[in-house]
């Protein structure tokens, strides 16, 4: 699919909206490429348009060496590689699945499938708030970590999405980079810059911006 910026972005949202609820919740179907690849591609594309700009983006389903391009057309013409990736967890599928079953689930906390009824338990429990920064700060390297060791096109930029609509603000994202930097070089790799979109907040930063 390859459209101008905000046609994409409406294509993706108009596809979000479309979605059944246990496709939304539980990421079956189209629902996990949509919410989790060209949805953070759509609004990392945005971020990268100014008025009188003509920027167009593509985005691959197959096995292309990359997820998707932006076109910046125009007297200067270029292009951008971008290879997206996401924070999810075995824990974060069973939270979706209880949302699914019983309309509710606590957001941090022990959470498990019982080996012998198959029901899934959860344990609501408050999360220090470094506590949380550091689990995000794993996931997110681990991710980065993963990717680096493949081979990408020269000058690929790597955008990591999460979902967490509590994490806001520049205090959160500067104490996040700062943990990063503690367990990874996000400038490492084939890479040439490494951005983080919470897609709970549509807040976008970059690694250069820290």
């Amino acid at each position: 699919m390859r459209a101008p910026v905000f046609d994409f972005a409406l294509s993706v949202d108009s596809q979000i909206e479309a979605l059944s609820r246990q496709e939304y919740i539980l990421r079956t179907g189209r629902a996990k490429h949509l919410l989790e690849e060209l949805y953070p591609l759509s609004r990392f594309a945005i971020s990268l348009k100014f008025p009188g700009s003509h920027v167009e983006v593509e985005a691959f389903e197959n096995n292309e060496p990359v997820d998707g391009v932006i076109h910046f057309l125009g007297q200067y013409s270029q292009e951008l590689n971008v290879e997206v990736t996401y924070v999810h967890s075995y824990e974060d599928a069973l939270r979706r699945e209880l949302m699914w079953r019983t309309g509710s689930t606590p957001t941090a906390g022990r959470i498990y499938r019982d080996k012998i009824t198959g029901e899934i338990v959860a344990v609501s429990e408050i999360e220090p708030y470094k506590v949380g920064i550091e689990n995000l700060a794993e996931s997110i390297a681990y991710l980065h970590e993963k990717k680096a060791k493949k081979q990408y096109p020269r000058g690929t930029n790597l955008l990591v999405g999460f979902d967490d609509p509590t994490f806001f603000g520049q205090d959160r994202w500067r104490a996040l980079f700062t943990e990063l930097r503690k367990i990874t070089d996000l400038s490492g790799g084939c890479f040439s810059d490494t951005h983080i979109i919470n897609c709970g907040t549509n807040e976008l930063m970059s690694n250069a911006n820290f």
